[in-house]
C-alpha cells in the first residue's frame, strides 16, 4: 500500500509540473533576461552568474577542463551559457576557437567589449533551444539543464546533434533518481540524464566538480554525438 500511495503521489506531482511549465515555459528568454537585470544570481557576488560561477565552486572543471580538451584533440569550443565568463577568464584553454554564447544580450556585449580577442575569443547571443548551434568539435553546457523542463533539455539536444557538434560535455547529477519537469527559468533542480526521458549511456569521460562533501555529487560528462537519442 505505501508504495502505490507513493506512486499516485508521483503521477499526481508530474501532472501539476507539466501544467506548470505549459503554462510559463514560453516565456524562458524574458525570465532570464529579467534574473539578470535585477542581478538576482549576483548581489553579493563577484560574479553575477551565481554561486555555481564563483571561483571556489568551478576548482573542478577549471582544473579539469584543460586536460579533457587535450585527451581528446579538441580545437574548437561552445560555451554556452557562457554567463559573464568570470572563472572561464583564469583558465588556459588549448584550443584555437573558443565561442561563448549566451541568451542575454547585456552579458554578451560585456564580454565582447572585456574579454574577445578575435579569432581565438568571441561572444555572441545564442538560444540553445530555439537554435540553431554553431558548429564545434565540443559544447559545454554547464548548470543549464538544471534551469530547463525536460522539453527543453530534449530541443537543446536535438540541436547540438543536428549541429555537427562531436562532444557534449553537460552538467549532472549521478546521486538524482528522477527527473522533475519545471518551466525552463531562473528556478532550478538537479538533472541526471542517464534517467527518463534522456536514457544517456555511461558518459565518456567525467569532471567531478564537488570537493566539499557536504553538498550533493555533481559532475561534468561527456558523451559523443552518436549517445544522443534525440
Amino acid at each position: 500500500m505505501p508504495s502505490v500511495i507513493q506512486s499516485a503521489k508521483r503521477l499526481a506531482r508530474s501532472i501539476l509540473d507539466r501544467v506548470d511549465v505549459l503554462l510559463h515555459n514560453k516565456h524562458y528568454a524574458s525570465r532570464f533576461q529579467q534574473t539578470f537585470e535585477q542581478k538576482k544570481w549576483g548581489t553579493s557576488l563577484d560574479t553575477v552568474s551565481g554561486e555555481g560561477s564563483t571561483m571556489e565552486r568551478t576548482a573542478g572543471i577549471r582544473e579539469g577542463l584543460p586536460k579533457l580538451i587535450q585527451q581528446f584533440g579538441i580545437k574548437s569550443m561552445i560555451d554556452a551559457p557562457c554567463g559573464d565568463y568570470y572563472w572561464m577568464q583564469h583558465v588556459d584553454l588549448p584550443l584555437e576557437t573558443y565561442l561563448g554564447l549566451d541568451l542575454v544580450p547585456g552579458i554578451v556585449e560585456k564580454n565582447q567589449q572585456q574579454f574577445a580577442k578575435p579569432p581565438r575569443i568571441q561572444f555572441q547571443v545564442g538560444d540553445l533551444i530555439a537554435g540553431p548551434i554553431p558548429k564545434a568539435d565540443l559544447i559545454m553546457i554547464r548548470d543549464c539543464f538544471i534551469h530547463l523542463s525536460l522539453g527543453h533539455i530534449k530541443s537543446v539536444m536535438k540541436n547540438v546533434k543536428d549541429a555537427g557538434i562531436t562532444w557534449l560535455l553537460a552538467s549532472q547529477s549521478p546521486q538524482q533518481t528522477y527527473n522533475r519537469d519545471i518551466p525552463s527559468g531562473p528556478g532550478c533542480r538537479d538533472i541526471n540524464l542517464k534517467l527518463t526521458p534522456f536514457h544517456l549511456p555511461e558518459p565518456r569521460y567525467i569532471i567531478r566538480e564537488t570537493n566539499q562533501p557536504e553538498l550533493p555529487e555533481a559532475q561534468m560528462a561527456l558523451w559523443h554525438r552518436d549517445d544522443l537519442p534525440f
